[in-house]
């Protein structure tokens, strides 16, 4: 149960890092998101998950 916290912890710090860095070059889209702390999660949410499900895909469907 720790390993999968501290796992959690270091995907949202990642997360939270290339997000501000994608803000550097768009600013107009890190002002939205501080804006809008809720669509901006959900947008982050949408995108983690959606990479989650690519790598899945990816790695289930290679043939062996």
């Amino acid at each position: 149960m720790d390993i999968h916290q501290s796992l959690s912890w270091k995907q949202v710090l990642i997360a939270v890092v290339a997000l501000s860095a994608f803000g550097t070059f768009f600013t107009p889209i890190q002002y939205f998101v501080l804006t809008h702390p809720v669509v901006g999660f959900l947008i982050l949410a949408g995108l983690i998950g959606s990479w989650f499900l690519y790598r899945k895909t990816r790695h289930s469907g290679l043939p062996t």
